[in-house]
């Protein structure tokens, strides 16, 4: 599938409705060491935990889950593990680095995981002038069951209106690849990627993930064909 101009892809790409509930961000530093959480309507959201492994991996290994995410491809638990005991948690515990992952929960039984959101680091993509703002990369799966719900607009906005701006007030900086050299620097941009489709009849459709960007703003700067699929690549000034 070829490349759409940005113009092309845009003019045709629904806008969805945002979450406008309120959102409560915590966020405590001892240290080096971080914990966030964040609550919405439905949703309790918080920093990874080793004990999320088994849900990690179950949710990474689902191929239905996966199709839209990423390569589309499923990640064995090996690779999940790895992400979450090497990468994530020492974000988050030992080097006071808050561009990490979450778990997604139920906010009236925080036993029952929902899925998984990620602010990490991002690739260095030219959105604007400003040659030294920060980017970071914004992504997320939910299991299936939970699909259809609002879920996903609920965790997205939580990032976007509720930590995004935390990080910003505390100042501190994003991990942001400027060829293939990784420079720590102020938050300017957020970035999502996702996949964009057409109907039998060359039509634009979606799934829930570009409405949710495109109604907390997101505009689509750029598309790309990766991995056999029409990707669109997302941006978002803060």
């Amino acid at each position: 599938m070829e490349a759409m101009t940005t113009q092309e892809t845009s003019d045709h790409l629904p806008i969805g409705t945002p979450y406008h509930g309120k959102i409560e961000c915590k966020f405590n530093v001892s240290g080096k060491k971080i914990r966030a959480q964040l609550n919405t309507k439905d949703l309790y959201i918080r920093s990874v935990e080793k004990d999320d492994v088994p849900h990690l991996v179950k949710l990474f290994g689902n191929a239905e889950v996966m199709k839209h995410y990423a390569t589309g491809k499923t990640k064995t638990a090996e690779e999940i593990t790895k992400r979450v005991v090497d990468s994530w948690i020492p974000r988050w515990e030992e080097k006071g680095n808050p561009f990490s992952a979450f778990v997604i929960c139920k906010r009236d039984d925080k036993a029952t995981f929902v899925g998984f959101i990620v602010l990490g680091g991002g690739e260095y993509s030219g959105f604007d002038d400003n040659k030294d703002a920060g980017y970071s990369e914004m992504a997320y799966i939910l299991d299936r069951k939970f699909w259809g719900q609002g879920y996903g607009k609920q965790a997205a906005a939580a990032i976007i209106r509720g930590y995004a701006p935390e990080l910003k007030a505390r100042e501190y900086k994003v991990a942001t690849n400027v060829e293939n050299q990784v420079e720590y620097r102020p938050l300017g941009w957020i970035c999502a990627t996702s996949r964009i489709d057409k109907d039998e009849e060359g039509e634009f459709y979606s799934g829930a993930s570009i409405k949710i960007l495109t109604g907390l703003g997101f505009k689509c700067f750029n598309t790309s064909s990766k991995f056999g699929n029409l990707r669109g690549h997302f941006g978002l000034k803060v």
